[in-house]
């Protein structure tokens, strides 16, 4: 049996080096990774399966961050050092 030092210290490298990560890092970065303006009409929703599901405050964001999405992905993968991210999903929240 495993000591509970040793769980909590597996359970935080996955956390750190894993999918939630990930996830978290673009929480915290997503101002930096998509600037001011962006950032007060969005919110990460979460990533699955290398999709990050991103919510906007209307439709015509939506629209407009489909055609800087391959930098939003480009930025995101820069802070991560890895291809974290290959699509977004934008949708009205």
């Amino acid at each position: 049996m495993k000591k509970m030092g040793e769980v909590l210290s597996e359970i935080l490298k996955d956390w750190r080096c894993g999918k939630l990560g990930d996830e978290v890092r673009i929480r915290e970065n997503w101002r930096e990774i998509v600037g001011d303006i962006v950032y007060k009409n969005t919110q990460v929703v979460g990533i699955r399966n290398k999709v990050l599901r991103v919510g906007v405050s209307s439709s015509a964001w939506a629209m407009e961050l489909t055609f800087i999405k391959d930098r939003i992905i480009e930025n995101i993968n820069h802070l991560c050092g890895k291809t974290a991210v290959e699509d977004i999903y934008f949708k009205e929240a």
